[in-house]
């Protein structure tokens, strides 16, 4: 009698790459998704993660807070934003499932490069639920350009402000696998290469 080989139940695995984008206000972002819309014949999905633009007339958030009442309001504002950003990643990561690729116009764990918060007990709690419970994209590219660049295409910050945060992505990601992308030396280009990053991780996700 002849032994039955034992069956292999087939894999299930997501069909579909989630690829983000990164770099500080006026990298290039919109334009270089915008360019992968046109270069992709493949199903895309983009989901935008960035924060809401405040209406002139609302006020700003008291950054002045301490004590208790500080702490707790800060790191109610961390979960909130946690809460947004799953509730945007979850539609996506469903396209993915469903083999589209998607691309997302930044990405919670921006909070690894960028923390605002004014208590170290918010900032540590940013940093656990942003950086290690946040599922991590297949491919991230950092956008760069100078500051003063930054600044020209948009007015948005200041130049050194701009170039801290840029010096801050690149630090914070490169070494962690993100590709560099420059938006300086033409807009062509930097498509040309998210692209190249964009269908290497395709291939990985569909085992090509």
């Amino acid at each position: 009698m002849t032994a039955l080989a034992p069956r292999r139940l087939p894999s299930i695995r997501r069909q579909g790459p989630v690829v983000a984008l990164l770099g500080p206000d006026g990298a290039g972002k919109g334009t270089i998704i915008d360019g992968l819309r046109r270069e992709m014949p493949t199903a895309l999905t983009v989901i935008y993660l960035g924060r809401r633009r405040r209406h002139p007339d609302e006020p700003e958030r008291d950054r002045g807070l301490h004590g208790w009442s500080g702490v707790l309001l800060e790191s109610a504002f961390v979960c909130r934003r946690v809460l947004r950003a799953w509730r945007i990643l979850i539609p996506g990561y469903l396209a993915a499932w469903r083999g589209q690729i998607v691309l997302c116009d930044r990405h919670p764990i921006e909070a690894l490069a960028i923390r605002p918060r004014t208590s170290r007990s918010a900032a540590w709690l940013e940093r656990v639920l942003f950086g290690r419970l946040m599922p991590w994209p297949d491919a991230v590219a950092v956008l760069d350009a100078p500051g003063e660049v930054l600044y020209a295409r948009k007015h948005e910050h200041s130049p050194a402000v701009l170039e801290h945060q840029r010096q801050r992505y690149r630090d914070t990601f490169v070494p962690r696998g993100a590709r560099l992308i420059s938006t300086v030396s033409g807009v062509e280009a930097a498509i040309s290469e998210a692209s190249t990053l964009v269908w290497t991780a395709l291939r990985q996700r569909r085992r090509w």
